[in-house]
């Protein structure tokens, strides 16, 4: 018994579909906040508005390597951003 597409399928669809869901939620955050306390904290709204839609195309286009990034990319909004932000 071989480990074939079904197999990979099954292992890397769910995987796919996390990053995309922390892609979504890290985009209606970044929306949550005002203008004006991106620019208090010094922080580039605009980049943080992208780049989840960015994440959410490294999914769909390279996968496991996508989502990866993806997630690293909602633990340093969630970590680093996401408090500058909310305290600014």
């Amino acid at each position: 018994m071989g480990f074939g597409a079904p197999e990979l399928l099954v292992l890397v669809f769910p995987l796919i579909l996390l990053g995309i869901g922390f892609a979504i939620w890290v985009l209606v955050d970044v929306r949550r906040y005002p203008v004006d306390a991106y620019a208090r904290a010094g922080v580039n709204r605009t980049a943080w508005v992208a780049a989840p839609i960015v994440a959410i195309v490294a999914c769909l286009v390279f996968n496991v390597v996508g989502t990866c990034a993806t997630l690293i990319m909602s633990l340093i909004w969630r970590t680093v951003i996401r408090p500058q932000v909310a305290t600014a």
